[in-house]
């Protein structure tokens, strides 16, 4: 009796063991590789406006120019394509979501969307002097930031940049319809920038509505 005692004993502790190890070194779960949309070509271009803000022709035009600092060594693990890393970027953008959600969105893991968004992020800063004219000399930068302080007490402002909606009547034709924009009129979609007195510094137009 005493020996079956011993032995129960043993595997009472045995068990304990196996679940303390477990419980230290859970099992790791399965690495699943999950295939990535095409956004691109599985929307029509109003559906891929409705989800991304932008033309496919506006991403194509800006990945061409990203393309090379969001490009991986290797291909191993299915890398994520720069395309892709931009579409999920401009998707966050255009919902201001979780990261959870726009990488649901696109078939990975919100860690890697995590570090995906702020890389794209810094490729994009990398073409302001491309799209944003703001003053350049250090003379120009002071005189403004003063204007700035004196007229609303806010330190070191330069430019104020904002984006707005130009109404238009319907330019007719068959690309009428590109100038109509989410809120249901026709418009040409203008960047400014201004300094303190409201001055307009820059402005990028054109872009439909």
């Amino acid at each position: 009796m005493e020996h079956i005692f011993m032995e129960e004993e043993q595997i009472i502790l045995h068990n304990e063991i196996i679940n303390l190890v477990n419980e230290i070194n859970p099992e790791r779960k399965k690495y699943v590789i999950k295939p990535h949309m095409d956004n691109l070509h599985i929307w029509d271009d109003k559906e891929f406006l409705r989800r991304f803000r932008v033309s496919k022709n506006t991403v194509l035009d800006i990945v061409a120019k990203i393309e090379e600092p969001l490009t991986h060594r290797t291909n191993r693990n299915h890398a994520v394509q720069p395309l892709q890393q931009l579409l999920l970027t401009l998707r966050y953008f255009a919902t201001a979501n979780f990261y959870i959600t726009v990488a649901d969105f696109g078939g990975l893991h919100k860690s890697t969307v995590g570090k995906i968004i702020p890389r794209v992020v810094y490729a994009l800063t990398r073409l302001r002097h491309q799209y944003i004219a703001m003053p350049q000399t250090r003379e120009e930068k002071e005189a403004t930031a003063v204007e700035f302080h004196r007229v609303a007490r806010f330190p070191r402002v330069v430019g104020a940049i904002d984006c707005t909606h130009v109404r238009l009547q319907s330019p007719g034709g068959n690309m009428a319809e590109n100038f109509r924009n989410r809120k249901g009129y026709f418009s040409l979609n203008v960047q400014v920038v201004c300094n303190a007195t409201t001055k307009i510094t820059d402005e990028k137009g054109g872009k439909t509505g």
